[in-house]
């Protein structure tokens, strides 16, 4: 562990026992190797602030390979600049379980030794804050630039660039959406399952772009995508798509203002699975202004 007045290194790896939290701040940049991993015991909490002095100056960098474990405990993560993850692991089932925040910069990928972040107990919320995106690098994402996660609820916000995506791999199952909102940010939504059902929470905030386009895919075979509340972008194009069925509820509303909008049951045309049905409730609108709707199902 290095430490100079304003900046932390760890390529050691840091446990407590005995419930212990793990709390690291520096006041600039906090960076861990591929060797600086933490365990924190039981139901201790992992905490990790750069820019601690809050003069809007420090990141924070996980090493591809590095892991927080917080067992049952949350992890919090926050600094000014880039916040670069390896991975994150807790089984804690509140709405704390993880939170990732950067106040003036983006949530990026580390690298796929770990997936980036996994929480998936019943309860838990993962919430994500960033500025210039999560899941992509301003201006531009390379490829795979996706956050990978195991995750049972999403609570995603993006301030001014840059994009939203997730992908939420097989064995995390199925996710929850309780917010997934571009504030003035041009760029893209996009958040696909891979092996799971995909869901729109009901009485949450729902997905909101302003230019840029919203992908929601449930993928795989028998995987459906429920829209239960408000899917609107400002004129980005709107695709809703899953491998199975599709269902909306009454306030399941889906809005282009002139972008188009496709909604397609059975995307991978499987000719063995039943499903590929769309189901609108009585109450849903689509509406795509000036843009076309177009609606698939099997």
């Amino acid at each position: 562990i290095s430490i100079d007045p304003w900046n932390v290194t760890v390529n050691a790896w840091l446990q407590t026992m005995d419930d212990g939290d793990v709390r690291i701040e520096a006041d600039n940049t906090a960076t861990f190797g591929a060797g600086g991993d933490i365990t924190a015991d039981g139901s201790g909490n992992i905490s990790v602030v750069a820019d601690h002095d809050s003069n809007n100056a420090g990141a924070l960098f996980m090493a591809n390979g590095t892991l927080f474990n917080a067992e049952a405990g949350t992890i919090l993560l926050s600094a000014a600049d880039r916040v670069t993850l390896g991975g994150l692991t807790t089984t804690n089932a509140t709405e704390d379980a993880v939170r990732v925040t950067s106040t003036v910069a983006d949530i990026v990928d580390g690298g796929d030794s770990h997936t980036d972040i996994i929480a998936n107990s019943d309860g838990a919320v993962t919430t994500l804050r960033a500025v210039t995106g999560i899941g992509s690098i301003d201006p531009g994402p390379p490829v795979n630039a996706a956050l990978e996660t195991r995750i049972h609820a999403l609570d995603a916000l993006n301030q001014t660039s840059g994009d939203i995506r997730i992908t939420e791999e097989g064995t995390g199952g199925d996710l929850l959406i309780h917010q997934a909102r571009q504030v003035d940010s041009d760029g893209l939504i996009s958040i696909q399952t891979t092996d799971g059902d995909l869901t729109v929470s009901l009485e949450e905030l729902g997905v909101e772009s302003q230019a840029g386009s919203i992908t929601l895919f449930a993928n795989g075979g028998d995987n459906s995508l429920y829209v239960y509340e408000e899917v609107a972008s400002d004129g980005g194009a709107i695709m809703l798509r899953a491998d199975d069925d599709i269902e909306f509820n009454p306030a399941g509303d889906v809005s282009s203002h002139d972008g188009n909008i496709e909604i397609t049951a059975d995307f991978d045309n499987d000719p063995v699975e039943t499903g590929g049905h769309v189901d609108m409730a009585d109450g849903t609108v689509v509406n795509a202004g000036s843009g076309t709707i177009t609606v698939f199902a099997d």
